[in-house]
């Protein structure tokens, strides 16, 4: 498996985490086959933050809005 493979694998089983604007502990979970899933607890413990013009990408892609708060973690 190529690198590029490998990346593109990780990126199918990751969940994309936006955060509230003011970051209460309020987020929310993005994955392409499961859609939005409400669990902070969860989102919060796992998030580590990412570059947010791909966050906008995917958002863009499912008709969604990016926030300036976003963070990507392992499913």
């Amino acid at each position: 498996m190529s690198e590029e493979d490998a990346k593109q694998s990780r990126r199918e089983v990751c969940w994309l985490i936006e955060m509230t604007n003011n970051d209460a502990p309020t987020a929310r979970w993005w994955h392409p086959k499961e859609g939005w899933v409400w669990d902070a607890n969860k989102a919060l413990r796992f998030a580590r933050q990412i570059d947010a013009e791909d966050f906008a990408k995917c958002m863009y892609a499912s008709g969604g809005k990016a926030t300036e708060h976003v963070f990507l973690a392992a499913a």
